[in-house]
């Protein structure tokens, strides 16, 4: 399909960003009022192919949402508590400092946990990695000192949780309590037969070259809930369509416990320095929860990937206007986080929703 006349502003936008330079390219999902507005790709997805609405490409961190859906679906099942800490099921010598942190600090992004482990999540396995973790002695002074976003560790050890309440791979943990029942049929913790279409940056001499954080071979078959994931722009909207609808009613989370995952638990800095955002359980909150501007209801919700702080993927749900958005350009530059913000707020200007800057 083509992007809907009611979001001319927005592909004005784009268009213009492709034609300029600023952009590889990419792909948009919008719906609104439970019609699909776009569901495209833009410009090529890789050098020299066109993208596509059914391109299954890198999510980074925007992965995140399905293993925290997956841990507030077994609290509510009652195979574990929210304040349990992960000395509940460690393994013998782990630092008591990592075993006292507790399910809820690691959604929160407030269990103080360093970034820097050593070893990066592509150098182990997912094994082996958490044993590292398990057994870091931080000196004190490695512990941050505010609630910062932490990349890596803190969603390994949440999918390690998972493992262990469920007796079961974490990768069927998230087909069986979300891909299935919301036939996501295009979403995978591990790259599916064909490898995802990664991002791109401008080289040196002004090509587009392939921004590889591990080997095919490694990101292929290395579990990484952290920022490992792939779905196609569709699916990721679904999902947000999907959470947004359980404030209202029962699905694969009660309303209860979805109002509960966009509540407020203290913010966090993204990075040191950063200012506070309002962060849930898995979720920014309100206005720029998806690094799509500000412009948004304080009740919406969401989460970015970024490459360098710069805003690549997004997702987003609005509930108050039931507006999902999910978008995605193929290249990082400096200019993606101006043009997330744009995209965000063109988008509520064409449904003429109220801007809500904060």
């Amino acid at each position: 399909m083509r992007i809907s006349e009611s979001l001319h502003g927005v592909a004005d936008i784009l268009e213009r960003s492709i034609h300029e330079g600023r952009i590889l390219g990419g792909h948009l999902y919008v719906s609104h009022r439970d019609d699909i507005l776009a569901d495209v790709g833009f410009g090529d997805v890789v050098p020299g192919i066109r993208s596509r609405a059914e391109d299954v490409c890198e999510m980074l961190c925007a992965t995140k949402p399905l293993t925290a859906v997956c841990v507030v679906r077994a609290a509510e099942d009652g195979l574990l508590s929210l304040d349990d800490t992960l000395a509940r099921w460690a393994p013998a010598g782990a630092a008591p400092k990592v075993a006292a942190i507790s399910v809820r600090e690691l959604l929160t992004h407030s269990s103080r946990l360093p970034n820097y482990l050593g070893p990066q999540v592509y150098d182990l396995s997912f094994d082996d990695y958490l044993a590292a973790v398990f057994k870091s002695q931080f000196p004190d002074g490695f512990w941050e000192a505010h609630s910062v976003y932490n990349i890596a560790q803190g969603w390994h050890l949440l999918g390690w949780v998972l493992q262990q309440v469920y007796s079961l791979p974490l990768t069927d943990v998230v087909a069986e309590t979300v891909l299935k029942p919301l036939d996501l049929t295009r979403t995978y913790l591990l790259d599916p037969g064909e490898p995802a279409k990664p991002f791109h940056r401008r080289s040196v001499e002004g090509e587009w070259v392939a921004i590889q954080n591990a080997d095919e071979v490694a990101r292929a078959t290395r579990l990484n809930p952290a920022y490992g994931g792939s779905a196609t722009l569709g699916d990721l909207g679904r999902l947000y369509e999907h959470l947004g609808g359980c404030l209202s009613h029962d699905g694969i989370l009660r309303t209860t416990t979805m109002r509960q995952m966009i509540t407020d638990h203290g913010g966090l800095r993204f990075w040191h320095g950063d200012e506070r955002r309002p962060f849930g359980l898995g979720f920014y909150l309100s206005g720029g929860a998806g690094g799509l501007g500000t412009a948004w209801d304080p009740g919406s919700f969401g989460h970015p990937g970024t490459i360098s702080s710069r805003c690549v993927v997004a997702g987003l749900c609005d509930p108050l206007s039931n507006t999902v958005v999910a978008f995605r350009v193929s290249s990082v530059g400096t200019a993606n986080n101006d043009l997330f913000g744009k995209v965000g707020r063109a988008i509520r200007a064409n449904l003429q929703l109220p801007l809500a800057e904060l």
